[in-house]
């Protein structure tokens, strides 16, 4: 015989799960970050530095090649100048445009007369 299996509706009431805290991987996660950091700032600053120096060693480049240039420039120009001053390019020039050399009586020396005035000191 069998008996009868009294059924009652019962409501289960399961306990909140609460996870306890594993501190020690929290430290080890911090000490982690800690030596990146360490590692890592050090790092960042020697490539900045680097980064500027080698910016730095470029623009040095760059004006020494300007530097020659301008003394090339200068060089040039000297030359130029001197050409141009040269006596027989003058006489060269006024025979062209029809020049004559002046006579004895035709040239009047004037003698240089010591400055005086604001000016005298240069």
């Amino acid at each position: 015989m069998q008996q009868p299996v009294l059924v009652t509706q019962r409501r289960w009431q399961n306990q909140p799960l609460v996870r306890e805290r594993d501190t020690g991987s929290v430290r080890w996660l911090w000490r982690l970050v800690a030596t990146m950091a360490v590692i890592a700032i050090p790092m960042a600053i020697y490539l900045h530095l680097h980064g500027q120096s080698i910016r730095l060693a470029y623009e040095a480049s760059a004006l020494r090649a300007e530097q020659d240039s301008l003394i090339e420039q200068e060089r040039r120009l000297r030359i130029e100048r001197a050409r141009l001053e040269s006596l027989e390019r003058v006489e060269h020039w006024a025979d062209v445009e029809g020049l004559v050399v002046p006579g004895a009586h035709q040239v009047v020396v004037i003698e240089s007369v010591p400055p005086s005035g604001p000016d005298a000191d240069r």
